[in-house]
């Protein structure tokens, strides 16, 4: 379904099964797109839980830099 625009494990893929740095980024976005929603609903509790996965997503891509 989504997986088509998921970045592939190409340049920088890890051999441990570890998410590449594009792959986190990717994640981020569709978790932003995901609270963007959940605030025009006004759904408060679950746009604070997508906020918190964004900002872990955003943090975990930078340790890849």
């Amino acid at each position: 379904m989504f997986n088509e625009d998921v970045p592939a494990q190409s340049k920088g893929a890890r051999q441990s099964g570890e998410p590449t740095k594009d792959q986190i980024e990717y994640i981020a976005d569709l978790v932003l797109e995901l609270k963007e929603m959940a605030r025009r609903y006004k759904l408060l509790t679950l746009e604070g839980i997508l906020d918190v996965a964004y900002k872990e997503a955003r943090l975990r891509s930078r340790d890849l830099d």
